[in-house]
Parts: structure tokens; C-alpha cells; sequence
């Protein structure tokens, strides 16, 4: 299985990605983070950037706990052998850190 999270956040430029980097990292160190990716802008949004994470152990408790983090706005949907939940901010909402507005978590069979 691999388990990874996506999180778009409001940033100003690559200082700012790197330190929001380091304060996603932090918030998701129980689950060992590694960067599927390196922090980039996000073509969609100005102002915003692109934030990807592996994550261990990859088993549907560690999907789990992060939803249940902020338990309220998740979208779940699971298709054969993949979850996969959405978050949007909305409100005063605050999942990982305050610039996320919106995340997905993403647990699948990991490809031969």
C-alpha cells in the first residue's frame, strides 16, 4: 500500500514554501513524511503552492488518524483497492497548519 497526502496552502513565494514545508513536516512527523515532491507553485491559484507527502506506515489507521485531525468538511470515497478523502477549508477550519485551505489523503495498492 502507499499512503500520501496533497495539501494546497496561501503562500507568498519559496521562503514562505519552505517554512510551511517545515510546519507540514512537523505536524506530520508520527507518519514519517518524505517528499513525494518538492513545494511548487500551483498553476491553478496565484498565491498558492503545492505540498506532497509520503507517508508510513501506509495502512488505513494512518489515513484515519489524519481525517481525524479535523473531523468536520472531508469528502470520503473509496473505488476497489483506493481511498481517498478531500478536504476543503471552510470557515475558520484549520487542518495541519492555518495557509492549508484544501488536502487530500490518498491511500492505494502500490503498483508492481
Amino acid at each position: 500500500m502507499k499512503l500520501f497526502i496533497r495539501v494546497y496552502a496561501n503562500c507568498d513565494g519559496e521562503t514562505e514554501a519552505r517554512t510551511i514545508a517545515s510546519r507540514l513536516k512537523a505536524a506530520l512527523s508520527y507518519l514519517t513524511p518524505t517528499e513525494a515532491e518538492l513545494p511548487r507553485p500551483y498553476w491553478k491559484q496565484n498565491g498558492a503552492y503545492e505540498f506532497t507527502y509520503h507517508l508510513l506506515p501506509a495502512t488505513e489507521q494512518s489515513a484515519w488518524s489524519l481525517t481525524e485531525r479535523l473531523p468536520s468538511h472531508w469528502s470520503h470515497e473509496s473505488i476497489e483497492n483506493e481511498s481517498s478523502a478531500v478536504w476543503n477549508r471552510k470557515h475558520d477550519g484549520v487542518f495541519l497548519t492555518p495557509e492549508v485551505y484544501w488536502a487530500e489523503v490518498q491511500l492505494h495498492e502500490a503498483a508492481t
